[in-house]
């Protein structure tokens, strides 16, 4: 009876033994999945941080662009010494191609990624702020370019998050060292290639182009690793002036609407497309660019009194940007509301598309196109009205009078890209 009892408990003890050491593989099972969990919940966390931080600098850089009272398109210089200013300087360019993002220049939040830096940021030299980039406008597509993880080209602007110190960077702000960006002797705490990996940290000046050589247009995207930990969100031509190209079209809408409110409801006469001299009206030219100045003339020689002479005060045509956008800014008058006509609807002019949102279709007095990017294989003829316009939109007859515009979410937006606005005494085209 007591060997029963004895084996009874040595063998209960050993059950309790295997129950316990159950238990301690369970919690410690669960401890290192918990551990798993929180370590990916805080990666994910800082990531998502980072990406919202990097969005925000992005919005307000294309913003920037579209806000600039005499350069349109253009990007700021970066900040070089990390006063959230943007650093200008240079006679033709920007001191450096890549600094810090100006955040105060830019009126954005002192902008931090998940690991408590400053962003830095890079802009492609073709979209700099000065008056030796000109023209500035749909055409100009960016120079710079990333490989890696993602590839994308011809982009017009990148912005980095740089993440926490790695591979012996020195961000110290008292220490100075030969820097790799600057090709100089700086503030360690200025030089990016303390923040950035790779590429992403190379030579950069403006300097450089006295060698005829560019600043760096070559950038990295790679997995985190022990060597790499930059996270990058990058500006394209298409994200940054479809914004831009909304402006001048309404700019020019109020134009001629002032002008229109003032001349008895009608508009002058466009400009041949085969003059890109002058930029002079011609009698009877419906369609075509806008003059430098006013044509009213009437056919039976001399001008229509009830028509002013000049463009309005403050217009877009009058502006120091305007040489930029001319060549890609078409419009048409409709029969009855050019210079002489009865200021009715004779042949009003129509707009289908998704992109126009305006009612009263087929009644429109005048119409302004902005041509944006080529696309579908065009080069660009100054004199030629259909290498910048597409479809219903590349206008040669006298009187046509439907055009098209659609919605860049729309399938027919990779074939007609055209930006087209009505006008009506702001009727329905406000």
């Amino acid at each position: 009876m007591r060997t029963l009892q004895h084996h009874t408990v040595k063998k209960n003890q050993r059950g309790a033994v295997l129950m316990i050491m159950l238990v301690i593989m369970v919690v410690g099972i669960a401890a290192v999945l918990v551990n798993s969990l929180t370590s990916s919940t805080v990666k994910t966390a800082q990531h998502e941080k980072t990406a919202a931080a990097l969005a925000q600098a992005k919005e307000a850089l294309i913003g920037i662009a579209v806000t600039y009272t005499d350069y349109p398109g253009s990007l700021p210089c970066p900040d070089t010494d990390d006063d959230g200013e943007s650093d200008a300087g240079g006679t033709t360019g920007c001191p450096q191609y890549i600094g810090r993002l100006p955040w105060k220049t830019m009126g954005l939040p002192d902008l931090r990624d998940a690991a408590g830096e400053r962003l830095w940021y890079t802009l492609s030299r073709n979209v700099r702020r000065y008056d030796s980039v000109r023209p500035l406008n749909s055409d100009t597509s960016g120079t710079l370019n990333i490989t890696g993880t993602n590839t994308v080209n011809s982009l017009t602007a990148i912005v980095f998050a740089p993440g926490a110190n790695i591979s012996g960077q020195s961000r110290s702000t008292t220490q100075t060292a030969l820097c790799v960006t600057t090709g100089t002797t700086i503030t360690a705490s200025r030089c990016a290639s303390n923040y950035l990996e790779g590429s992403n940290a190379n030579l950069s000046t403006e300097a450089n182009q006295v060698l005829g050589v560019n600043p760096n247009q070559s950038y990295q995207t790679a997995n985190t690793s022990d060597t790499f930990n930059d996270q990058l969100i990058s500006i394209t031509q298409e994200q940054l002036f479809p914004a831009v190209e909304m402006r001048i079209a309404r700019e020019a809408k109020s134009c001629l609407d002032e002008y229109a409110t003032v001349s008895d409801g009608k508009y002058p006469w466009a400009v041949p497309a085969t003059d890109t001299v002058t930029y002079a009206g011609t009698l009877d030219s419906y369609f075509g660019r806008i003059s430098a100045a006013p044509d009213i003339s009437l056919p039976s020689a001399g001008n229509d009194s009830a028509m002013q002479t000049t463009w309005p005060v403050d217009c877009l045509f009058t502006s120091v940007y305007w040489p930029d956008w001319r060549n890609l800014v078409f419009y048409q008058v409709a029969d009855g509301y050019q210079p002489g006509g009865s200021a009715s609807c004779v042949g009003c002019l129509s707009i289908a598309g998704s992109g126009n949102t305006a009612a009263g279709s087929g009644t429109y007095h005048a119409a302004v196109l902005v041509a944006r990017r080529a696309i579908g294989g065009q080069v660009r003829n100054p004199t030629d009205s259909t290498t910048y316009l597409e479809n219903l939109n590349r206008h040669q007859a006298t009187l046509a009078t439907t055009f098209e515009t659609y919605n860049s979410s729309d399938p027919n937006y990779s074939t007609v890209n055209d930006l087209v606005l009505c006008l009506d005494g702001n009727s329905n085209c406000k």
